[in-house]
């Protein structure tokens, strides 16, 4: 809105309120007409959700659809400043499945090829981790089981649940159990439509109960009986691993990077409820310097498989006559650029945190006395920290809180660099380079 524009609005509004206040009481105030290229009003149209940063889904579809831009144009639009490049066709990327962060036992199923790990192969496995930090036991089995005991709910069936029930959170149940025990293909969104009555037909054929597509007391009795029975299945310990930053536990299938295969043929990663979700190429588990992690490892292609339907329909490529394929591209490319600098910079945190690590154990429990006379300390300087000196407590070990306090803020600030020198003083701070301001 320009500076003129904004000017008659204001006077519009000021001889507005003008008249209203000169009007006598009683008498109806007249209606002032605006000017033909008056602003009376501003509109602000949004659609769909965002963050505010990055590319906007429904603005690339409009540019691509209403404005017939290519792809190059809205990436440019969007990222200006940017140049183009490419990645191998069979690049991966390493996805860090959050939800797992620090889980002591971790397990994976099979509906297809057997899981692999280190020669051994079976229809389910599970890593636990022993009292040593990074070690793991892993186990096997040949029957469908994540470990642990089932925690599933079942409604009861009284009354019975049929087709269309409004009852979304009892449908919910139902589904979780026949997604557990039945089919993973089942999809849970609390709509008891053709799909859900399809599979509870084919689980009450299976379980040699009344066949009617609904739900009820014997279905429910039955359904608690298999959760009851679940006790994690029959397994038998197949080895131990010790995993690090660059060395993790990887369980995989024959077909994991097949992109063809179908996705409940794919790896079953357990979550901590038991239920499972698949995932493309091999799922690995590793200690860090700030916990267990679970990782996807995956190629790129597949990874943005998994990732565009989640961000736009597929159906926009249809629109405008194909013209929304532009759209789909782009997003393609923002979320495989996006893909690849996450994974870059989780890397250099997993460096900066084994430096890290490596600095605390061995520089840092390595303070100790001298063995000269005048009864010296050792002591770890970083470049630009002020240094402090150790105290040395009662058990003989030295403490430097300083130092620790240095290292968790470099941690913090991936770009500096650290330089590490031992140095040896009597009850006096080290000179040390002051940081000047310019």
């Amino acid at each position: 809105m320009n500076a003129g524009k904004m000017g008659r609005l204001g006077t519009a509004l000021a001889l507005t309120a003008g008249v209203l206040a000169l009007s006598p009481p009683g008498v109806p105030a007249p209606i002032v007409g605006a000017a033909p290229n008056d602003i009376i009003a501003v509109v602000v149209d949004g659609t769909g959700y965002g963050h505010g940063r990055g590319m906007s889904q429904w603005g690339a579809y409009g540019y691509a659809v209403d404005h017939g831009w290519d792809w190059n144009q809205i990436l440019s639009h969007y990222y200006g400043g940017t140049e183009s490049s490419t990645v191998p066709s069979g690049q991966r990327i390493r996805v860090r499945l959050t939800g797992l962060d620090g889980a002591g036992t971790v397990g994976v199923v099979s509906y297809g090829s057997p899981i692999n790990w280190n020669g051994f192969t079976r229809t389910s496995m599970y890593a636990e981790e022993t009292s040593t930090p990074g070690e793991f036991n892993v186990y096997g089995s040949t029957e469908l089981s994540c470990p642990g005991q089932s925690v599933l709910v079942v409604p009861s069936g009284s009354p019975g649940i049929a087709k269309d029930s409004p009852d979304s959170d009892a449908v919910t149940q139902i589904q979780t159990f026949l997604k557990r025990y039945q089919s993973p293909a089942i999809a849970i969104d609390g709509d008891f439509g053709n799909q859900t009555r399809g599979f509870l037909i084919d689980w009450q054929n299976a379980q040699n109960l009344t066949v009617d597509g609904i739900w009820d007391p014997e279905d429910a009795a039955q359904a608690q009986a298999i959760i009851d029975a679940d006790s994690g299945g029959d397994f038998g310990l197949l080895g131990t691993a010790t995993t690090g930053t660059n060395d993790p536990l990887s369980f995989t299938i024959a077909n994991g990077d097949t992109s063809s295969v179908a996705p409940n043929q794919t790896i079953g990663l357990c979550a901590r409820d038991r239920t499972i979700t698949h995932y493309r190429g091999s799922i690995d588990v590793l200690s860090t310097w700030s916990g267990n992690r679970v990782v996807n490892d995956v190629k790129v292609e597949d990874y943005l498989r998994g990732v565009l339907p989640k961000e736009i329909s597929a159906s926009w490529a249809n629109a405008g006559g194909g013209a929304g394929a532009n759209a789909v591209r782009a997003q393609a490319v923002a979320a495989r650029s996006y893909g690849l600098r996450q994974a870059r910079s989780y890397l250099l945190r997993q460096l900066v945190g084994a430096l890290r690590n490596y600095l605390r154990h061995h520089v840092l429990s390595g303070l100790r006395r001298s063995s000269s006379p005048v009864n010296c300390i050792r002591r770890v300087h970083i470049d630009r920290a002020r240094p402090h000196r150790c105290r040395c407590g009662s058990d003989g070990q030295c403490r430097a809180p300083m130092a620790e306090r240095a290292l968790q803020e470099w941690t913090n600030r991936f770009d500096r660099i650290l330089r590490i020198k031992r140095s040896t003083y009597c009850g006096r701070r080290i000179p040390t380079r002051r940081r000047h301001r310019r």
